[in-house]
Order: structure tokens, then C-alpha cells, then sequence
């Protein structure tokens, strides 16, 4: 059980302190603490993560128009080709 907990930490420390892992292994800074929070929201998330962001955009100006295509009933296979697509990019 130590091993596994030692594992865990090992980890957190290198998905928190990403992407300059200077911090890494300093487990007072990435794990008992949220210190690491900042650094990585600015430097990791909000900088790698650019796609996630763009496609949680499309997806807020994509469901209105699949709500607009269900109510029509027509054109079933695009509505399914539409879903296929959003899951496939979800």
C-alpha cells in the first residue's frame, strides 16, 4: 500500500508540475499544497490545451443548430453523422 501511495504521488507531482517540472518530486509544493494550481493553469493548461478550449467553443455554437435539425425531422443521416462527429471530438 506504501508503494502504491508513493506511485501516486510520484505522478501528481509530475502532471502538476507540468510543463517546466521544476517543482517536481517537491511534494510539500505539489501535492500538500495548491500552490501548483496557478503555475499550472498558465502555463500548461491554458497554453496546451488551446484545442479543448476551441472545441468547447464550436460545441456551444454547434448545439443550437443540431436542436434546429432534430425539430426539422429531415435529413436523419446528418443528424447521426452530426452526433458521431461531436462524440468523436468530445
Amino acid at each position: 500500500k506504501s508503494n502504491i501511495e508513493n506511485y501516486s504521488n510520484i505522478v501528481k507531482s509530475f502532471a502538476r508540475t507540468a510543463p517546466t517540472y521544476e517543482n517536481f518530486m517537491n511534494l510539500n509544493y505539489s501535492i500538500y499544497s495548491n500552490n501548483w494550481f496557478l503555475s499550472w493553469f498558465n502555463n500548461y493548461f491554458i497554453k496546451s490545451s488551446i484545442t479543448q478550449i476551441m472545441g468547447l467553443t464550436c460545441l456551444i455554437f454547434i448545439i443550437p443548430f443540431i436542436i434546429t435539425l432534430m425539430n426539422e425531422k429531415k435529413n436523419f443521416y446528418v443528424k447521426i453523422i452530426l452526433i458521431f462527429y461531436l462524440i468523436a471530438i468530445g
